[in-house]
């Protein structure tokens, strides 16, 4: 299989193989992507590179609105799976070919620019940058803009070519950890029928990726802890008044060789972050803003329409009735007795998902649980209103 792709050719590798696009400047710039390209194939096999640079016979045909949609193609390729890799590279100012008047590197910084405002909206979007130690005193511009909204985005910054590249291949191996939790995940809970299935697993994570793109957070320790936080889960795995099985995320951790202190940050999410262990004191609970955001996705998922289908789900699993107007609702001191609370579905919102609201970490779940909490106290009314034939 061809791996090294440059214009106009076509990209042409399955879906599951990871592409690094070399964006960078091409025009009056040393030929820096052939060699790291070679350095990034040479120890991974299933890695494709895109190049923008046009070999010599090619850029004899060189034809602009061609090239144009070429990188276009080419970024989204990269975007949708694998890399996008900018190295600010110095200008070769012995280049006596290139245009007098002309902006250096113009149309990497629209790309940059571009990839930044994605990553604005895909949290997880993998852009790495690297700046040649020369790239300023040799005429590239915008070098502290560039910085300012990198750090803004939480995109470091590599000042040499093998911190670079390093970066790159570190990136492709943490989406390949993404896609095995995926996989192991999915296994695990696609069938599950009280409302902790893999698909909760997934909108807590498109939940978390917006509360990130405003408070920040590593993007690797909050995916890893959202898909695996209920594999264990004790309502999962059949042990409702027990305890939670963490064995089997941090097995799965392990299994992967996850970088230690990544895997103790995920594992100490995981063990805190449920409801009932609100009623505890924690004097080991994590405050980081990554289990911040973690709890909040979370509970985010327990409000609003789907929160009010959720529990019906699990409360229709559990054989509770819809609502018991005998019932009173319930303050629980303690986890052991919310976890053997037997009241109704309705009943449920008070002693439980009515209070979450209140316990949110970020000024931005906060914002979006507003409106949520909103649709479920108008459910409620609604519902009795319909129980008394009132409606």
């Amino acid at each position: 299989m061809e791996r090294f792709f440059t214009p106009p050719h076509s990209i042409d590798i399955p879906s599951t193989t990871p592409l690094v696009f070399l964006a960078g400047p091409v025009q009056g710039a040393q030929d820096w992507q052939t060699s790291f390209a070679k350095q990034i194939l040479v120890d991974n096999a299933n890695v494709a590179v895109a190049s923008p640079r046009r070999t010599p016979e090619d850029q004899a045909k060189f034809d602009a609105d061609e090239q144009v949609v070429w990188e276009h193609k080419s970024l989204e390729r990269a975007r949708e799976f694998g890399v996008i890799a900018f190295w600010l590279a110095a200008q070769n100012l012995d280049d006596e070919t290139y245009p007098e008047g002309r902006a250096y590197a113009q149309t990497t910084r629209i790309e940059l620019g571009k990839a930044l405002g994605w990553k604005q909206f895909q949290p997880d979007l993998p852009v790495v940058i690297g700046f040649d130690p020369d790239y300023t005193a040799r005429g590239g511009g915008s070098e502290d803009y560039i910085r300012r909204e990198a750090a803004m985005t939480g995109i470091a910054i590599h000042a040499t070519e093998r911190a670079f590249l390093d970066a790159i291949i570190t990136t492709m191996n943490h989406q390949k950890l993404i896609e095995a939790t995926e996989q192991f995940v999915k296994e695990r809970l696609y069938n599950e029928t009280t409302g902790h299935d893999w698909w909760h697993a997934e909108r807590v994570r498109n939940i978390a990726r917006r509360i990130q793109s405003t408070e920040g957070g590593d993007a690797l320790t909050i995916d890893l802890a959202l898909l695996l936080h209920d594999v264990g889960d004790r309502k999962v795995i059949g042990n409702d008044e027990g305890e939670d099985d963490y064995s089997i995320a941090e097995t799965f951790l392990y299994d992967q060789a996850v970088d230690d202190t990544v895997r103790d940050h995920v594992m100490a999410i995981i063990k805190h972050m449920s409801y009932s262990k609100s009623f505890d004191i924690q004097e080991d609970r994590p405050n980081s803003i990554e289990f911040q955001i973690v709890q909040d996705a979370d509970r985010l998922d327990a409000l609003g329409a789907i929160g009010t289908a959720r529990a019906f789900a699990f409360g229709g699993s559990r054989g509770r009735s819809l609502y018991d107007p005998d019932y009173t609702a319930q303050t629980f001191q303690s986890s052991d007795a919310y976890k053997k609370s037997q009241g109704s579905t309705l009943h449920h919102f008070e002693e439980k998902l009515f209070k979450l609201n209140e316990l949110l970490n970020t000024e931005t779940a906060r914002t979006i649980a507003k409106e949520r909490d909103a649709y479920m106290h108008e459910f409620q009314q609604r519902f009795l209103d319909e129980w008394h034939g009132r409606k």
